[in-house]
């Protein structure tokens, strides 16, 4: 089971870090976690 997510990163119960290879190729193609996206969404519904 995972637990969290980094960048490309997915992170299990047992602390490993696997490479996420799918999650371009669906809906995560900017990677987790990305503050500079949330700062840009902010700002747009800011208007």
């Amino acid at each position: 089971m995972y637990v969290g997510a980094a960048e490309c990163y997915l992170e299990d119960a047992h602390g490993n870090r696997p490479f996420d290879a799918n999650a371009d190729l669906w809906c995560v193609n900017i990677g987790y976690g990305r503050e500079e996206m949330v700062e840009a969404i902010r700002e747009q519904a800011d208007g």
